[in-house]
């Protein structure tokens, strides 16, 4: 279920229209680089599907129209991947960056390789995947990019997903030479354990700078884990994901600033929007306490939620895939929203205890 398409069951999407004020938006240093980025940044996921053409008029206006009243929330941080709709979301971000020259110099441009959409490769959930983290794929991949964006350098390159087989030599090789080139500025990782990050550091000469990892407010295991002992308030691990534990102080650790994609997908998906009739009475109890505490914050749930991350003290950048301006707005909103130990740790624990008897 997409966030911001307004289908997600028996929640009506309140109405934030206000734009922020401009030059409103907080800002963080990514460590080891010259970038300021956006304290929300955008994932550009949505801009086009598949089966869409990004050269069609109509197509490249709703593109524009996304990526504009991202930058009039102050947004300039756009993330994208080489596999995004087969190479189409890079591509008519790519368009959109030759209507407007400028754009190129006010934003960051941050794109994945290493995960490759596959015919023949072995089906994953909804999607089939091939990795190929090697010097020539990452190369090849990165080559791609750059045509498709119509860019001569990428900003932050990450690789999109663990390579089960990653030889890190090669990964070394592979950004020294994009380095070197001047076709990658910085490197980074995403879905990455600490193990993992590690292994990578021993071998590439430049910084990780950045963590891309599934968390939010509803995922919150990475943030949560070292307290699974009280198993009263066990939260729940998103499938497989458990080797994330102690991510989020590894990177604290480093230097490595920590991204959140989907950061309000686990509130839409496991309905505290909005439960079900018969819902169990921590599920209930969860949702009533994240719509009080947005009301009288003057806020959303959605945008409390995404206030909810940047409240912590690991600087954690969500990205907001809204797929609306509206909702690109209303996700901005959280930058202006304040908790707080108590409210902080009131939404952590309702929130697990509705999941963990969701679980059961």
């Amino acid at each position: 279920m997409r966030y911001g398409d307004g289908s997600f069951s028996g929640y009506k999407q309140p109405c934030l229209t206000d734009p922020m004020p401009a030059n409103s938006m907080k800002t963080y240093q990514i460590p080891n680089t010259d970038l300021t980025v956006s304290r929300i940044g955008y994932g550009c996921n949505q801009l086009i599907h598949k089966n869409q053409d990004p050269y069609a008029p109509d197509i490249l206006a709703r593109a524009e129209k996304l990526i504009c009243a991202a930058r009039d929330q102050e947004i300039n941080l756009f993330d994208m991947a080489a596999m995004y709709s087969d190479g189409k979301v890079e591509m008519v971000f790519g368009n959109v960056l030759k209507r407007s020259p400028q754009l190129r110099r006010e934003v960051v441009v941050q794109t994945k390789c290493g995960a490759v959409d596959h015919p023949n490769a072995f089906q994953v959930g909804t999607a089939a995947f091939r990795f190929d983290c090697s010097s020539e794929g990452i190369l090849r991949s990165v080559e791609g990019s750059l045509n498709r964006l119509a860019v001569d350098r990428i900003d932050i390159l990450l690789l999109h997903w663990p390579d089960l087989l990653l030889r890190p030599e090669e990964v070394a090789e592979a950004f020294d030479k994009l380095h070197r080139d001047g076709k990658v500025r910085y490197f980074g990782v995403s879905n990455h354990t600490p193990g993992q990050m590690a292994l990578l550091t021993r071998y590439v000469r430049q910084p990780i700078v950045i963590n891309q990892i599934y968390l939010g407010l509803a995922d919150s295991y990475p943030i949560a884990a070292g307290i699974e002992q009280l198993s009263k308030w066990s939260t729940r691990l998103p499938e497989g994901y458990a080797s994330l534990a102690g991510v989020v102080d590894y990177c604290r650790l480093n230097d490595i600033q920590l991204q959140a994609y989907q950061p309000v997908g686990g509130i839409i998906r496991y309905k505290l929007l909005a439960p079900p009739p018969l819902s169990s009475p921590e599920l209930t109890t969860a949702s009533n306490l994240l719509h009080a505490l947005a009301k009288q914050k003057n806020t959303t749930p959605i945008a409390l939620a995404m206030a909810w991350l940047l409240h912590h003290p690991a600087n954690i950048l969500p990205l907001t895939g809204a797929s609306t301006p509206e909702h690109i707005i209303e996700s901005c909103s959280a930058d202006r929203v304040t908790m707080s130990r108590d409210e902080w740790f009131n939404l952590f624990f309702a929130t697990a205890a509705a999941l963990a008897r969701k679980a059961t």
